[in-house]
């Protein structure tokens, strides 16, 4: 068995999850395995120190964090903000940044050069869209019964 199999299993013990055949398991393989047992008496032992440790820290170490925490600088001098968002202007439009202008007129410009290669169907008095469906449909039954 894995190590990570045993640990596994001891967890499940420690959060009263184990089912009966992993119980079997696991009782059978730190009967057999020194190093099983070894890793459950580990995890015995921690288990006991932590349940010993308050739940709240002490009250100076808070204290101290805190007043390291306030004596530090909000921001470095010279650094840069980052504005995710453009200002407004005083018209109340919004500025758009110039590297989304440009990432939009070339998906425009690909758009209007792929639908100026391809084409594009019109549908006019003669009926071209009428006439490239039923020319598709004729091809699909050609494909589908050949003679």
């Amino acid at each position: 068995m894995t190590g990570h199999r045993i640990d596994e299993l001891l967890d499940a013990k420690r959060d009263g999850t184990l089912d009966s055949p992993s119980a079997t398991e696991l009782e059978r393989e730190l009967r057999q395995n020194s190093a099983a047992r070894r890793r459950a008496e580990e995890i015995d032992s921690l288990s006991q120190i932590l349940d010993v440790v308050a739940d709240e820290p002490p009250a100076a170490i808070v204290s101290d964090v805190m007043e390291k925490i306030s004596a530090l600088p909000v921001r470095r001098p010279g650094a840069r903000v980052i504005r995710w968002f453009p200002r407004s202007t005083s018209g109340g439009g919004m500025v758009m940044a110039k590297k989304v202008m440009f990432g939009v007129a070339a998906a425009a410009a690909i758009v209007l050069i792929s639908v100026a290669i391809t084409g594009f169907p019109h549908m006019n008095s003669s009926g071209t869209l009428a006439r490239l469906v039923r020319q598709s449909a004729h091809r699909r039954r050609r494909l589908r019964h050949p003679t």
